[in-house]
């Protein structure tokens, strides 16, 4: 898996120096290289390398799923596993959903998680400008909307006293 991330154009950089670099011996190295690690643009395709890496040697010791699923990111390498696509697609996905992330967050926008079944949530938040951006279970909703839209719907879930925490 580790060799065919080495087929993604990732720039000049190689996704392995990214995840197992060079080890810096001085505190301000070592901080640089974890930033660099958990730009979203490196750590998309550091997580699809590490969770390709993860279906390989279960493959190798014959494990064999009859279905696959994933939540969120999951949902990449649930695709690669059911082969929807190969690895080195995957982690072109990847790659490209971690420079989308990064270049979104560039915008104006926030999220907040709420603790509460979606109906409740949509009850306490109604008329104000934010989407159900992710219904994770039964009780969690994650909001998105403009940061000014999401401090609105959060003050709304306080007076309906739901709890939510910003992510």
């Amino acid at each position: 898996v580790w060799d065919a991330a080495q087929d993604v154009a990732m720039g000049d950089t190689d996704l392995a120096s990214v995840v197992f670099p060079t080890p810096g011996f001085d505190a301000g190295r070592e901080a640089e290289q974890a930033e660099r690690l958990t730009a979203t643009e490196w750590a998309q395709p550091a997580i699809g390398a590490a969770s390709l890496a993860i279906l390989a040697v279960l493959r190798e010791v014959g494990l064999q799923a009859s279905m696959m699923a994933g939540h969120s990111f999951g949902e990449v390498t649930a695709l690669a596993a059911a082969g929807a696509f190969d690895e080195t697609t995957a982690l072109r996905i990847a790659r490209k959903r971690g420079e989308l992330m990064r270049d979104a967050a560039q915008t104006d926008g926030s999220m907040t998680a709420a603790k509460a079944d979606v109906d409740a949530v949509r009850a306490a938040v109604g008329g104000i400008d934010v989407v159900v951006a992710n219904h994770n279970r039964p009780t969690q909703v994650v909001l998105s909307g403009t940061t000014t839209g999401i401090e609105e719907a959060e003050q709304a879930l306080d007076k309906a006293g739901i709890a939510y925490k910003r992510l």
